[in-house]
């Protein structure tokens, strides 16, 4: 639900005027989602990375974030799967015209002390101003210290965004070696490439090479000029604040009303009514299951559609 923590970081990639400088305010914007996905619960609490619930399938979580100049930004979240787990998400600026969708799925496994997250899915872009197409990948996780310490995330492998014009940006997410070296760092670089299909070490021209910390500062260098600019600072602005509905104003397939009272009971540090409830909402689950098999009824998500995969979506 951090895809629009920095609302207006999304709404000014529709100032651009060229590809390649849109290519860049792409890049700075999706570095700017990484901080509230995959750190500031660590950074700003003592007891470090939390499992999060298996969402209910249908479960849905609706969220918007205010800015001053550029309006309201919407989220929308969907379980449409549970077996396996993918979310959908859909979110937009109608006042910017720039508005995104995606899926992703998440598979795990442990290696020593440290769990690999392995994460599926692409999230695609569009603006009303262009007709460009921005097609992004998902890093993955180690979540680190897991029996040693305060348990936190590193990004890991390469990811990149493709757009439908050409230019691509690829991050190398570094993980901290054994011992030596620093945590959250990453490099990368845009250029274009007239591909049709992304192909890591092809022929490019790269126009910027990227370098920094998702966590914290994080630059841009023209490989013309030389001249450096700052990509992202986490710590330059304070995030929008998240708007929520109360709980008692949400429908019962919304994510905070379906976990209140696990939330409440682990909050309070009532572990064996948490078990209980969670229990509860796994039964409820198992026997609306059981329903539609007996009447041979196929679920559908309420705020999404499965669609083939579009040609002008590909990457």
């Amino acid at each position: 639900a951090h895809w629009s923590d920095y609302p207006h970081v999304l709404a000014e990639i529709t100032k651009a005027t060229d590809s390649a400088e849109r290519m860049k305010l792409v890049a700075r914007w999706f570095v700017s989602t990484l901080y509230g996905s995959y750190n500031k619960r660590v950074a700003e609490s003592n007891t470090g990375e939390k499992k999060p619930f298996n969402p209910i399938l249908g479960e849905q979580f609706l969220a918007s974030w205010n800015d001053k100049e550029f309006g309201e930004t919407k989220f929308v979240c969907e379980q449409v799967s549970h077996h396996p787990p993918v979310s959908a998400i859909y979110f937009e600026n109608a006042k910017a015209g720039i508005y995104g969708s995606g899926h992703f799925s998440q598979k795990s496994k442990f290696k020593g002390t440290t769990m690999k997250v392995v994460q599926e899915g692409r999230v695609t872009l569009r603006m009303k101003n262009t007709d460009e197409i921005y097609c992004l990948t998902l890093p993955n996780l180690n979540i680190c210290s897991i029996l040693t310490g305060k348990p936190f995330l590193e990004m890991s492998d390469t990811t990149y965004i493709r757009s439908s014009k050409g230019y691509s940006a690829e991050f190398q997410w570094q993980t901290k070696a054994w011992f030596y070296g620093e945590y959250h760092k990453f490099t990368g670089k845009i250029f274009t490439d007239a591909a049709q299909t992304y192909v890591s070490g092809a022929e490019q021209d790269v126009l910027f090479a990227l370098k920094g910390k998702w966590v914290a500062d994080s630059y841009a260098v023209d490989q013309k000029t030389g001249a450096e600019s700052v990509l992202f600072d986490v710590n330059a602005q304070p995030s929008a604040d998240i708007v929520i509905k109360p709980v008692d104003q949400q429908s019962e397939i919304e994510s905070r009303r379906v976990w209140q009272k696990v939330s409440e009971a682990l909050a309070s540090g009532n572990y064996d009514v948490a078990s209980r409830e969670k229990t509860d909402i796994e039964e409820k689950q198992r026997a609306l299951r059981r329903e539609r098999a007996e009447a041979s009824a196929e679920w559908k998500p309420s705020l999404f559609t499965w669609i083939d995969d579009a040609s002008d979506e590909k990457a």
